[in-house]
């Protein structure tokens, strides 16, 4: 599973549905990245146990996505190592 985590915006996928369960295009406008990417790594973190889908039978078709309880543990830790990192200043170049 950790492997997955280092894969292009798995991180910001998974810290976008802790704020609050998404559609693919929220997930999408909110990394920023093509929506290929975002589904690939829906799938994996999916296959992974991170994150489950709800799909709706009746119209409107939607696709809500949600972490689950394992996957909002994980998030928190991201988190909190998130903010170790937020105001850190560049290393200056040793002379």
């Amino acid at each position: 599973m950790l492997e997955i985590l280092f894969r292009s915006r798995a991180v910001d996928v998974l810290l976008a549905l802790y704020e609050k369960p998404m559609n693919v295009r929220e997930i999408i406008s909110k990394v920023r990245r093509s929506a290929t990417t975002v589904e690939q790594r829906l799938r994996e973190l999916k296959g992974a146990g991170l994150v489950e889908e709800d799909a709706s039978k009746s119209f409107p078709f939607r696709r809500e996505l949600r972490l689950t309880e394992k996957g909002k543990e994980v998030a928190e830790k991201l988190m909190i190592l998130r903010s170790l990192f937020v105001n850190e200043l560049p290393l200056k170049r040793m002379m």
